[in-house]
């Protein structure tokens, strides 16, 4: 539990630069290596709204590895399992509104919702 606990706190503070980093220059460093102004300007917007999601994952990965270690596969999988279901849910809703479409009609994000 203790190696679980520091493993999370240290990938979840060691990644915050690298966020503030996403978040400021994709754009500007595309630029300099001779990217096209729209790709700089698209995959700027999309790495802002990609910040977040390493976390989870991350955390996800030091609880798996946990579990396994422990001999204990199965909450891994049934977490597998859940999540698969909730990302399909959630790409179907930010990409192309999901089930917002229908109640409010919601198109969605499009591209960056991707």
């Amino acid at each position: 539990g203790t190696w679980l606990q520091l493993s999370v706190f240290f990938l979840t503070t060691s990644y915050l630069p690298f966020m503030l980093i996403q978040y400021l220059f994709t754009a500007d460093v595309l630029k300099l290596l001779g990217f096209n102004h729209d790709i700089c300007e698209l995959a700027g917007v999309y790495a802002r709204w990609n910040l977040f999601w390493p976390i989870p994952n991350g955390i996800y990965q030091c609880m798996r590895f946990y579990f396994q270690a422990q001999g204990m596969p199965r909450p891994a999988m049934w977490n597998n399992l859940a999540f698969v279901l909730v990302n399909a849910l959630l790409n179907w809703t930010f990409v192309f509104g999901g089930p917002l479409q229908y109640a409010c009609g919601w198109t969605g994000f499009g591209f960056i919702g991707a």
